[in-house]
């Protein structure tokens, strides 16, 4: 039973801490609004589009879905935040200079979108102005690049129009975002680049349309806008945002599945420690039947009996939850690497399982001992 408990103990202490580090990533300021957002995906390339037909679509597309019933805004992207794949391009430094081996070997993911795509993904500009119709293939390369890359390059300076080297082109900031997590939950500092999709053209795009519903509400419209412009035209991997980071790799299934996983075990351990527990105590209370009926017939009231039989399930239970706060505070040190915004030590996980442990016991313990307190002293006489 001792070893029951401390085991119980350990493990939903991990589960604890695992949920409370998964609250506080649901609550992050992601630098982009995730709610209400449809995501879906197209590739005329697959239909054997040439790249002008392909453009045209694109446009005819866009013109149709902000025309949809409740959506507020549409655009088109090669990426989203937290996809499974991504385009990343090492070699960024400030053009003029030499640049250091981490901007030669430091991996920049980098976003083909449309004008409206920052808008309709709920991301701030800090400075410098979006993407507009005028940065087209014939246009001089434009970037907009997050604060951090902004920072790692010019420092505190302002870069809104000096121009950067990517990969050995040229290309002129025009535009300045909030730092966002997009590739992994936990990573806020990570560089990125945003093209215009007109001067990184890519077949494969994904749909961003932003509703005053349920995005999924708009699947059916969007699969018409889309068959009326080609009725063989496939559209797939289609999910909300929200969705998305939920079931990411990099989002929040790793700790959710974590949690669900130890949470499980720590159920399993809990059942098991109540079980023993009240087999235990049920056990003593037939092998001092004899005992207890004396106890009575001298004048101890039911009261008495009952307090005797509930502090030995106590006992045990106690001195098997301080084996397992001592091993769950060495265990959960080690695990703390992984844990977002809660302490290994995190004192209302560790109360609220010892408290969890400890009702448990005293259910467990109270109802053979309230069985063994209502026994008549004769018959306890008897029974030996």
């Amino acid at each position: 039973v001792i070893g029951q408990v401390a085991i119980s103990c350990v493990v939903l202490i991990c589960a604890g801490l695992a949920a409370r580090s998964v609250q506080k990533l649901s609550q992050l300021n992601l630098g982009f609004r995730p709610d209400h957002l449809f995501l879906a995906n197209v590739d005329p390339q697959l239909r054997g589009y040439s790249e002008d037909r392909s453009r045209a679509f694109h446009a005819q597309l866009l013109s149709k879905l902000r025309a949809l019933p409740g959506v507020t805004s549409a655009s088109l992207s090669t990426h989203l935040p937290f996809d499974t794949g991504g385009s990343q391009r090492a070699g960024v430094w400030p053009e003029g200079q030499t640049p250091t081996e981490i901007q030669k070997n430091t991996l920049v993911p980098c976003t083909s979108v449309d004008p409206a795509y920052l808008d309709t993904l709920g991301t701030r500009l800090l400075s410098g102005r979006n993407f507009t119709e005028r940065d087209n293939a014939s246009a001089p390369r434009v970037v907009i690049v997050s604060r951090m890359l902004a920072q790692q390059l010019w420092l505190n300076a302002d870069p809104v129009g000096k121009q950067l080297s990517l990969q050995g082109e040229s290309m002129q900031v025009v535009g300045v975002v909030g730092d966002m997590r997009v590739w992994a939950i936990t990573d806020s500092d990570r560089p990125l680049i945003y093209y215009p999709l007109a001067q990184h053209f890519q077949n494969s795009i994904t749909i961003v349309a932003r509703t005053g519903m349920d995005p999924l509400e708009i699947t059916a419209s969007v699969k018409q806008a889309v068959a009326q412009l080609d009725p063989e035209m496939a559209v797939y991997n289609i999910r909300s945002l929200d969705q998305q980071i939920t079931t990411s790799p990099m989002g929040m299934a790793p700790m959710r599945m974590g949690t669900f996983i130890a949470g499980g075990q720590g159920i399993i351990a809990l059942f098991l420690a109540t079980l023993g527990l009240y087999g235990l105590i049920s056990h003593a209370v037939k092998q001092r039947t004899h005992e207890i009926g004396i106890r009575i017939a001298l004048g101890a009231t039911r009261g008495n009996v009952l307090r005797i039989l509930i502090q030995q399930g106590l006992r045990l239970v106690l001195i098997g939850l301080g084996i397992g706060l001592a091993a769950a505070f060495a265990i959960t040190r080690v695990l703390s690497s992984v844990l977002y915004g809660v302490k290994a030590t995190d004192l209302l996980t560790f109360g609220g399982v010892s408290l969890l442990l400890a009702s448990l016991a005293l259910f467990a313990s109270y109802i053979p001992a309230r069985r063994a307190a209502s026994i008549e002293p004769m018959q306890a006489l008897r029974s030996e």
